[in-house]
């Protein structure tokens, strides 16, 4: 043990100087001030080891946490795929396992007591989340088994209606018996659910019931629709107007129908005299008109043909047929063919461009069998490339269109994700889940950022904040100016065409430092909205814009992410409009 040295609480000087003692009053012992720095340095060792064990708290509980939402998950995921969702049951003994779960990880926590209350709310907030879901799965279950229930019963009306067994008023009263009522399937649905099924079972029976009519395609079934529609007023209140409108439609169709078939009959019949020589059918003899309606062949008078050069070329031709057992196939025929053929092109190609009678030449050689690599063959293609700049071109754009594309698929990964991230985004910022809501509470400068600046919020793993500051990293990080780029220079302009952006379309997809910071929700919100909106432009115009760099191989082309782009929409997307509280996408 070190010794410390007794000292005199005095100060004085040699007396040579003729200096006075110093009174003990203003005297300070060393011992004060090494007292003061063994204090600091408890303290220092103190706040060092406080440090030490909320660092291993905080790993545990990201480690116990984690090691029960896989316990809590894994379990959940089996009573969705092996056990029966519509008994209340299943919900009763999902919900005990959680909460026995739950018990034994707070049991066997081994951090601070501080860490220990922490961990038990983090558990009661996983617990209450995967409770909630078993709700509403639940829930979801038995509706859906209700529905199906109700369905099938709706489905028998409906063929016997189709089959003429049941008449729609009697159909009707069949519905009520199971629709309405405490006991019934409809009542053990919510209202707004059961009142939508009974419309649509309604409307079908009547669509069904007029279709049963009108599939008959006579004017007995024209007739009997229109009585049906007539006798039964209610059915214009049930059926919605565009189902009226098909209806009414359909019956107006099938009586023009039949009113130009009789007009085409009488028609034919006409013309049926003309050709046997008479002015009016009315004036053909009976046995003629029996014949014709018999289906009998009847050679009408040979009219005058003139001695035209068309008309001899008919005539050697038909001659050619009838000497080959009339095969128009034939060798002699086919070669009759191609002779009149190439005659006439060469006629209507006199006067025409040399490009012009340079694909006629093409064409013809490969019509009598010439192969791609045939000397004569190349030699024409050869001239056709020398006098077609356009051939040229798209030949240019046939090698770059795969590159062209691949660039553009690139641009269309970003972009979708960038867009996921966003809205993500902003249904974390504003607690809303629903996109369209969350854009208006931008605009109402309502937020849900209550708590998220504490120490607490921001050490949680999995909290809020947390998520939500690393999507804004993610969307500020991504950079697609590169992307533009690379599509500009696999175009076959240059430039020209693809990948051409506006300053303030490239302000709106790419964000400086400092532009997405959740501490200043307001201009965060409306830059990620901005962000949505100008990312679904730019998108639909770069479809645009593979369409008319490529103009015959891009004009059918689309991603499937891209399926129906407008210029103005949002590109197809097929990105979730709905999140949950959590941030993730629902489906």
């Amino acid at each position: 043990m070190v010794m410390v040295p007794t000292y005199t609480n005095k100060a004085s000087v040699p007396g040579s100087t003729g200096m006075q003692n110093v009174p003990l009053s203003l005297a300070t012992s060393p011992l004060t001030g090494m007292g003061e720095g063994i204090t600091q340095v408890a303290s220092a060792l103190d706040a060092a080891a406080t440090r030490v064990q909320n660092r291993e708290d905080v790993i545990s509980r990201g480690r116990d946490g984690n090691a029960f939402k896989t316990t809590v998950s894994t379990e959940w995921q089996r009573v969705q795929d092996q056990e029966d969702l519509t008994d209340r049951n299943t919900f009763g003994a999902f919900n005990s396992f959680v909460q026995q779960q739950k018990a034994n990880f707070v049991k066997n926590y081994r951090g601070g007591a501080n860490s220990l209350a922490l961990f038990d709310s983090e558990l009661t907030d996983l617990a209450g989340r995967y409770e909630r879901a078993a709700v509403s799965a639940t829930r979801e279950a038995q509706i859906g088994d209700l529905s199906k229930q109700f369905g099938d019963k709706g489905n028998e009306i409906i063929s016997q209606v189709a089959g003429g067994a049941m008449d729609p008023n009697a159909a009707f009263v069949e519905i009520n018996k199971f629709a309405f009522g405490d006991t019934t399937i409809g009542g053990a649905l919510p209202s707004s659910i059961t009142l939508g099924l009974v419309d649509a079972l309604q409307s079908q029976i009547i669509i069904t019931e007029i279709d049963r009519h009108l599939s008959l395609g006579n004017e007995a079934g024209v007739a009997s629709a229109k009585a049906t529609l007539n006798n039964n007023p209610s059915f214009a209140k049930i059926l919605a107007p565009t189902q009226l409108g098909t209806i009414v439609k359909r019956i107006n169709d099938q009586e023009t129908a039949f009113n130009m078939a009789d007009i085409a009959t009488a028609k034919a019949r006409q013309k049926f005299a003309g050709d046997m020589g008479y002015a009016n059918y009315s004036d053909v003899p009976p046995a003629l008109k029996m014949l014709y309606a018999s289906g009998g062949k009847v050679t009408p008078p040979k009219p005058y043909e003139m001695q035209t050069e068309p008309g001899k070329v008919a005539r050697d031709r038909e001659f050619l047929v009838a000497k080959a057992d009339g095969d128009e196939t034939s060798a002699v025929v086919v070669a009759f063919d191609k002779q009149i053929a190439a005659a006439e092109r060469a006629k209507g190609l006199s006067g025409a461009p040399e490009i012009v009678k340079l694909f006629a030449e093409k064409d013809r050689l490969i019509a009598n069998g010439a192969k791609p690599n045939d000397p004569a063959l190349l030699a024409v293609d050869e001239q056709i490339n020398e006098k077609s700049p356009a051939y040229k071109l798209e030949q240019e754009r046939i090698l770059k269109f795969p590159k062209a594309m691949a660039s553009y698929e690139a641009f269309l990964d970003k972009s979708k994700l960038q867009i996921r991230d966003a809205k993500a985004a902003l249904v974390l910022l504003t607690g809303k889940t629903n996109i369209e809501d969350a854009k208006k509470a931008i605009l109402a400068k309502k937020f849900n950022i209550e708590g998220y600046g504490s120490k607490i919020a921001e050490s949680r793993p999995g909290s809020s904040v947390n998520e939500l500051k690393q999507l804004l990293i993610a969307i500020g990080g991504r950079v697609f100016l590169d992307t533009f780029q690379e599509m500009k220079t696999n175009s076959p302009t240059g430039s020209a065409q693809m990948g051409a952006l506006s300053d303030i379309e490239g302000q709106k997809i790419t964000f400086s430092k400092g532009a997405l910071d959740w501490m200043a929700p307001q201009t965060t919100g409306n830059t990620l909205v901005g962000l949505i909106e100008g990312m679904q432009t730019v998108r639909a115009q770069q479809r645009k814009a593979v369409s008319l760099a490529f103009p015959t191989l891009g004009k059918d082309y689309a991603s499937p992410e891209d399926k129906g782009v407008t210029v103005g929409d949002g590109g197809g997307d097929t990105d979730p409009e709905l999140f949950d509280l959590a941030g993730e996408p629902v489906q």
